[in-house]
């Protein structure tokens, strides 16, 4: 789940805290 998330980041040149990241592959999970 993490490297689907930041592989989508990665396409939109995004760049999130890792505190930030966390918290959306929780909601992810869940």
């Amino acid at each position: 789940v993490k490297q689907m998330i930041v592989a989508i980041l990665n396409e939109s040149d995004t760049l999130l805290s890792d505190e930030l990241l966390e918290a959306i592959i929780d909601k992810v999970e869940i």
